[in-house]
């Protein structure tokens, strides 16, 4: 699927929160979290364009052009695209009722990740052994990598929970 959709949507969760903080390099931090912890549970990519490796972490180039204008501002209004049937510009969103599992998926996201500054998610996506760390510079960030890294991280929590005396 497009990320212009996705990404309204988490403007949409944020605006609704009265994020002030929702610059450019955090909402692109946080739409790899959403995509990568949306492979590990569906094993499907959540949006088609990939993420490339960038100096500051994973980036979807299609994201970035439609919000470089804000430069480090927050971001203020959703992503339009021209709509060639109306002739106006209109944002677009997902009908969640056709992507399963995408309306649990990003609130868990979003209680997870939001909290975090854009430069605190770029960290930890530099971490040793992350699918950007892996990657050479500019290139595309292989899925199944982003998608293997999700599951292991899901199931080392899940270890360390099961560890843990009650």
């Amino acid at each position: 699927m497009r990320s212009t959709p996705v990404v309204n949507h988490l403007l949409r969760l944020g605006f609704r929160e009265k994020a002030d903080d929702l610059t450019p390099l955090k909402i692109q931090k946080l739409l790899y979290f959403l995509h990568g912890w949306y492979l590990a549970v569906t094993g499907k990519p959540l949006i088609e364009e990939g993420f490339e490796k960038w100096q500051y972490g994973p980036v979807a180039r299609g994201v970035y052009d439609a919000l470089k204008r804000y430069g480090s501002n927050p971001v203020d209004d959703y992503i339009k695209d021209f709509d060639w049937e109306t002739g106006e510009e209109t944002a677009h969103f997902i009908n969640p009722e056709t992507v399963p599992q995408f309306s649990d998926v990003l609130e868990a996201v979003w209680k997870k990740y939001s909290p975090l500054t854009g430069a605190q998610l770029s960290t930890l996506t530099h971490l040793e052994q992350t699918p950007w760390s892996l990657t050479e510079m500019r290139e595309r960030i292989d899925d199944e990598l982003i998608r293997k890294y999700f599951v292991d991280q899901a199931n080392a929590k899940r270890n360390a929970s099961a560890e843990t005396p009650t």
